[in-house]
């Protein structure tokens, strides 16, 4: 040491202590990072803990909802309003198919080629696809669905509040359903049924049993 010293110009003492601050500059850049990499350690405990409690937080949401879901369904069935429909290219829904027994059939009021513009105030262009359209067109039974339609080549728009049933195809059903539909209150551009709307209503339920059995959405 002494000979590196005077090498240096520096006397054995100046030349310990130059020795004995690089010792502690050295340790004190080992502890800093040592200390970073524990805070690290620590952030990342507390991030993977996060996670998984709002993975947990979010499973037990999913539950609560299903669980929810489940009662609604025990509570009371849900139904339609007995047709099928498409898609189209412009955002709206077409109805393809009329369910023998179900509201569109018994009333009457919804035909094939029928397009659907709004379900309660809500635009079809809106809606994401047939799921999400199924999900508006589907609620509590007697519960009370109005739609805005246009038919054939008229842009004309109307307004059908329909009624939601589930469908039943039995010989006694038909005027049953009707005397139901007509009840809630069906609606036409705002008007309930004239007597020669009733009557036709009437005239096209009665032939329902003879229809095939429609599948598809809602």
């Amino acid at each position: 040491e002494k000979a590196k010293a005077t090498v240096l110009g520096l006397s054995l003492e100046q030349y310990k202590d130059q020795l004995a601050a690089k010792d502690a500059e050295a340790s004190a850049q080992k502890a800093a990072r040592e200390k970073a990499e524990a805070d690290f350690m620590k952030l990342a405990d507390s991030s993977n803990r996060d996670l998984a409690k709002a993975k947990e937080n979010e499973e037990s949401l999913k539950k609560d909802l299903v669980g929810k879901r489940k009662v609604h369904k025990e509570k009371g069935k849900e139904a339609g309003l007995g047709f099928t429909y498409k898609k189209l290219s412009n955002g709206l829904f077409e109805v393809s198919k009329i369910k023998p027994g179900g509201f569109a059939d018994i009333s009457g009021l919804i035909q094939p080629k029928d397009v659907v513009h709004s379900v309660d105030g809500a635009a079809c262009e809106g809606i994401a696809g047939p799921m999400a359209f199924a999900e508006l067109l589907t609620g509590a039974v007697g519960s009370i669905c109005e739609l805005s339609l246009s038919r054939g080549e008229s842009t004309d728009v109307f307004v059908v509040t329909c009624t939601r049933m589930v469908a039943d195809t039995t010989a006694a059903a038909p005027g049953a359903a009707l005397d139901a539909a007509v009840a809630a209150g069906a609606v036409v551009t705002g008007k309930k049924p004239s007597d020669d709307d009733l009557q036709s209503i009437k005239s096209d339920a009665s032939k329902s049993t003879s229809k095939a059995v429609a599948l598809g959405f809602t």
